[in-house]
């Protein structure tokens, strides 16, 4: 039920270990300045670029909800079936392409989150190769667990929902984005407060 709120969930379980004292210490990188400052900086770059898409991907969702809720979504799906261009292609065994609308949106944007969530693990192992053994919070570091997440993903978005999950899992991600905001913003001010380049910032 919360497969659309996975790449929420999965920002707040990597980012939380990062906000422990023990692994604070840890996150300074015993290299060269230089390439502390490159990895230190690419992650603060990784949580605003996180930050962004998870406000759009909000904005998309709840779009999504509303033309669900107001059938706008099942209407556009029917026009687009009906179409003769489409009927034709279908009856040449053409796949033709879903319009665009606000599924297809909120499933760009999905898959946009996921990538960027890709990245924002391989910035946190580029700053610290042992946070993945910390505490039970954290997911595994592993890029099959990424993809297993962005299959059940698609799958939530290709089968109907009734709205009043539809509500139910938004009003899920609205408390997951407030939770993840406050936990990059932390991060950010931890990030700039610590390290001697904060200037760049």
């Amino acid at each position: 039920m919360g497969a659309i709120t996975v790449g929420l969930d999965f920002v707040w379980e990597l980012i939380e270990p990062i906000l422990s004292d023990a692994v604070k210490e840890r996150l300074k990188p015993k290299d060269s300045p230089t390439k502390a400052k490159e990895r230190i900086f690419k992650l603060y770059e990784v949580l605003g670029k996180v930050r962004d898409r998870t406000d759009e991907f909000l904005e998309k969702l709840r779009v999504y909800v509303d033309d669900v809720e107001s059938g706008a979504l099942a209407a556009s799906m029917e026009d687009f079936r009906r179409s003769p261009a489409v009927k034709e292609a279908f009856s040449r065994g053409e796949i033709v392409p879903p319009p665009d609308n606000s599924r297809t949106s909120l499933r760009n944007v999905g898959k946009a989150l996921l990538i960027d969530l890709k990245e924002l693990k391989q910035a946190l192992n580029r700053v610290n190769p042992q946070l993945s053994i910390y505490g039970g919070k954290i997911v595994p570091y592993s890029d099959e667990y990424i993809r297993a997440r962005l299959e059940v993903y698609q799958d939530s978005l290709s089968m109907p929902m009734e709205p009043k999950e539809l509500r139910k899992l938004l009003s899920r991600a609205e408390v997951n984005q407030r939770l993840i905001k406050d936990a990059i913003e932390q991060t950010q001010e931890f990030i700039k407060t610590e390290f001697s380049f904060k200037d760049s910032f």
